[in-house]
């Protein structure tokens, strides 16, 4: 077996089954808030609102629906670091080096696209300012410019403070707007009848919503290699019990912060006869008017500094989360490479910047198109990562304990055939119909 990645695997000895104290549940929380920060500049901002706005309340089900089906695949990554000490990509390796291969051709194909597609709202979101006489196209180069530098300087440290403050903050201000806009009452008129969801005609908008609903699979495999960077941190290396409190914390606050965003979408667009903009900035223009139609036009510069710095963050967690799980491939597939991680990592973080620059070149005209094409092949590649990952948590090296219990198996195969079945209606709708 090759060596773990970055950090050394922690032996079996050094994995604490004792009580956990405040003091170290603290130090464990880090990874789980990473990855609801980046679901919900990603998702949420962009899906959810939709959702709402097009549908009013009807795709609320299947938000959760598809929230409570990805459940499990995520809490494996986390659960299965903590449980053996080592990450869930060292996990693929024990099934077989070609599930590492798989892995790594979905990520090459599905990180730079996704970036690119954060990095591009980021951009639209900070030219709504109006202060820099600068395109979309060139501001996002420098956002990723930026994002890059600030990964390769300040490494996980900055990454897990940024986050945290990001969460809480757009958290209080969506809920804020939300009771706003419940108390204002719907745009729509009581008579309006909006259109149905349920038609082969929305099929792939219902892909699009629920490739990044409330985050792609790989994900699951970012929050256990930050594990091993928090461990180094804090000193401390979470246990299965701090590692599901740590997870639970935001994957809840993610799948109610989905619903949230529907809701903005519903009061203040639904029945309005506004849809939103393809074009980047005037898509970032109605993302912002959402908040400030409700807390008023004073707001407008807090909601689009919590919206960017969101945006931002999620730019950022993305150049550092494809990157360190590219990286951690390559030190899986070739033994002599395991001691050079670090510098593996660093270069993956300049080629995919790299990369998510050329692709902006391309898109920049079309926000909403780049963002629909990188939803989709994270739907699509969904059921393929789901399986492993429930493979690697049956594995013979996770204790009993640890492994999924009756209802989490039926919950994981159930979500495998949803993903399946929606993936073939999804190419049936594109290349059949």
């Amino acid at each position: 077996m090759p060596v773990e990645i970055q950090e050394p695997v922690v032996p079996a000895s050094q994995i604490s089954t004792k009580a956990s104290s405040r003091g170290d549940l603290w130090k464990a929380i880090g990874p789980g808030i990473l990855v609801a920060c980046a679901a919900v500049g990603g998702s949420h901002l962009v899906w959810s609102t939709r959702a709402g706005a097009e549908f009013g309340w009807s795709l609320v089900g299947l938000i959760l629906l598809a929230n409570l089906f990805k459940y499990p695949f995520f809490l494996y990554g986390q659960r299965y670091t903590a449980a053996t000490g080592e990450s869930l990509l060292a996990g693929y390796r024990r099934q077989g080096i070609g599930y590492v291969y798989v892995f790594l051709l979905v990520n090459i194909l599905t990180g730079t696209i996704n970036t690119a597609g954060v990095a591009m709202l980021s951009g639209a979101l900070f030219a709504g300012y109006g202060f820099i006489d600068m395109g979309i196209r060139d501001i996002t180069f420098a956002i990723l410019l930026i994002c890059m530098a600030g990964i390769l300087l300040g490494q996980y440290k900055l990454l897990d403070g940024i986050a945290k403050i990001v969460v809480i903050v757009l958290s209080l201000t969506t809920f804020l707007a939300v009771a706003l806009a419940f108390h204002s009452g719907p745009a729509a008129d009581p008579t309006f009848v909006g259109p149905s969801p349920w038609t082969w005609g929305s099929f792939a908008f219902l892909v699009m919503l629920l490739g990044w609903m409330p985050a792609p699979v790989d994900l699951s495999a970012w929050s256990s290699l930050w594990m091993f960077s928090r461990e180094k941190q804090t000193g401390h290396f979470a246990t299965t019990r701090e590692t599901s409190i740590d997870f639970y914390l935001g994957y809840v606050m993610a799948v109610v912060l989905a619903v949230a965003f529907v809701a903005l979408g519903k009061l203040i667009m639904f029945g309005s006869g506004e849809t939103f903009s393809d074009s980047g900035i005037a898509f970032s223009n109605q993302l912002v008017t959402l908040y400030s139609a409700n807390i008023g036009d004073w707001s407008r510069p807090l909601i689009l500094t919590a919206a960017f710095v969101t945006m931002f963050s999620t730019t950022m967690t993305c150049v550092d989360g494809y990157p360190r799980s590219l990286a951690a491939c390559c030190t899986l597939i070739s033994e002599s490479s395991a001691r050079h991680f670090r510098r593996i990592h660093q270069l993956w973080i300049v080629l995919s910047v790299a990369v998510a620059s050329l692709i902006v070149l391309f898109f920049v005209k079309n926000l909403i198109q780049l963002l629909s094409f990188a939803a989709v092949i994270s739907f699509v590649t969904s059921p393929v990562l789901a399986y492993i990952n429930l493979k690697v948590m049956n594995g013979d090296n996770v204790p009993e304990k640890d492994r999924p219990g009756l209802f989490l198996k039926l919950l994981s195969w159930t979500g495998l055939l949803f993903f399946l079945l929606m993936s073939v209606g999804f190419v049936y709708v594109k290349f059949f119909r």
